[in-house]
């Protein structure tokens, strides 16, 4: 049995923009890029002046809008800006030779301050050199901490190290500090000495000035019989200036306000600007079937603090209020907790048909003007996300989904080409405007915008503005 909550506009919706029913959608302009080989974009942000600035990786040689850049090892990382329009404005690479076939340089996440300076996090292998000399990884991959100038000048880098290895997986900017979050295996040091320790992984959380002091570190260690591990995947920073994480986890971790367990679990965190533990849950999945799991990949928080979180499960979740069944399918879920991370709502969703080990996913959210939730994701087979069934037209498809705050569905696309797999990335939202990144294979079509591939798999940017 599959519970699922969905309501449509003018039922059980609330009086709040209850008239944002599904309307049209401009395709305003499109954008891919990449080589021959696979490319892929992870991050986007945007700036006070409409720039956008996306980070990704690129294999053998790929083309931004510059020229062809080489990669220096199999894969390098790269910054690119581009203005509100689409139009190139710089970009960057970093890269080297790397230690093995799979640890290369990789750019996962960016921020960008008020004036325009860019931060991002990741891992490198090796040697690289981000503009201010070499760092040299002192086991197979270390992380990472890059601040550019807005022109894309280097202005400050640091390495972090783990004895067993370290990567940066999130950044957050809040007003003059920079969060920044990842996983590391054994010990780390971030330039204060070691913490850690040396046979548990664990999450760090910091927070640093904006010319790249260190504030602060907090370590969480993680245990647990086998396979235990922990990984932040988003974070953001309510209007209390106070951080939210989400992510996912296997074993126990104590993140201050007593140990939280879970097998293949998702989980939300918050922590006030001094690192001290708020609140957090994890999100149970059914033990007693191995196949059960849940991924918080997604963040958003509103005028309010509420918390909106977005992320996929298998079989079954509890996110406080009760069991959700899915019947052996995989769905995804948007669930939202108040300023103090008290349940609020959730609506999960069921992939229909399509492969038997196919995919459902919510990879990316969004506020817009309204303060409805943009959700971006990809889907194989049919999914209905309240306003009818849609249906993937090759092997895996793109939607974007608005819900209002209370969870009531307003409208939603769907995305892609007969061949070849479609995934949405990551999701920002401007003017009302939805900038979405991704990747494709073959070739793409956003209704009135087409792509053609360029190599195995590139990289997309569209510009959507729902008209109603």
């Amino acid at each position: 049995m599959l519970l699922v909550a969905i309501f449509f506009c003018g039922e059980s919706c609330g009086p709040s923009q209850s008239n944002r029913c599904p309307g049209q959608v401009e395709e305003r302009w499109g954008i891919v890029f990449g080589g021959v080989d696979e490319d892929r974009a992870y991050s986007v942000s945007i700036d006070k002046d409409g720039n956008i600035y996306i980070v990704g990786n690129f294999t053998d040689q790929a083309d931004f809008g510059s020229g062809i850049m080489h990669a220096v090892g199999i894969s390098d990382c790269f910054v690119l800006s581009l203005d509100s329009n689409g139009v190139f404005q710089w970009v960057k690479q970093f890269g080297g030779p790397g230690r093995a076939e799979s640890w290369e340089e990789r750019c996962v996440a960016i921020a960008v301050d008020n004036d325009s300076n860019v931060y991002l996090t990741g891992m490198y292998a090796g040697v690289v050199d981000f503009g201010g000399g070499e760092f040299e990884s002192s086991g197979e991959v270390d992380g990472f901490i890059l601040s550019l100038a807005p022109d894309g000048s280097y202005r400050w880098a640091h390495p972090f190290m783990g004895s067993e290895g370290a990567v940066g997986t999130v950044i957050a900017v809040q007003k003059n500090n920079i969060w920044l979050s990842g996983t590391f295996w054994g010990t780390i040091d971030l330039g204060s000495g070691s913490i850690g320790s040396p046979d548990q992984p664990g999450l760090f959380i910091a927070l640093l000035d904006r010319e790249g002091r260190f504030q602060w570190i907090k370590s969480f260690e993680i245990t647990g019989e086998s396979s235990f591990e922990a990984v932040v995947l988003d974070l953001v920073i309510n209007n209390e200036g106070n951080a939210v994480f989400s992510g996912s986890m296997n074993g126990t971790i104590d993140l201050g306000g007593g140990p939280l367990s879970g097998r293949n679990s998702g989980f939300v965190a918050s922590f006030d600007q001094g690192g001290d533990h708020l609140w957090s849950r994890v999100f149970t999945v059914y033990e007693d079937n191995l196949l059960s799991m849940s991924t918080a990949n997604s963040i958003v928080t509103d005028d309010s603090s509420n918390v909106f979180v977005g992320g996929s499960f298998f079989n079954g979740i509890d996110f406080g209020s009760g069991p959700i069944v899915a019947d052996d399918m995989e769905g995804l879920f948007i669930v939202s907790y108040n300023i103090s991370g008290e349940f609020r709502w959730a609506r999960t969703f069921s992939r229909r048909f399509g492969k038997v080990q196919g995919h459902l996913s919510c990879n990316g959210l969004g506020l817009d003007n309204f303060g409805d939730i943009v959700l971006v994701g990809s889907f194989d087979g049919s999914v209905d996300l309240g306003g009818g069934v849609i249906q993937s037209s090759g092997n895996e498809d793109i939607f974007v989904a608005i819900f209002g705050q209370d969870g009531c569905f307003r409208w939603s696309r769907s995305y892609g080409d007969s061949g070849g797999d479609d995934n949405a990335s990551d999701v920002v939202v401007y003017e009302n405007k939805i900038f979405m990144i991704g990747t494709f294979e073959n070739s793409m079509n956003f209704g009135t915008i087409s792509f053609q591939g360029i190599g195995s798999k590139d990289i997309f940017m569209v510009d959507l503005f729902p008209l109603n």
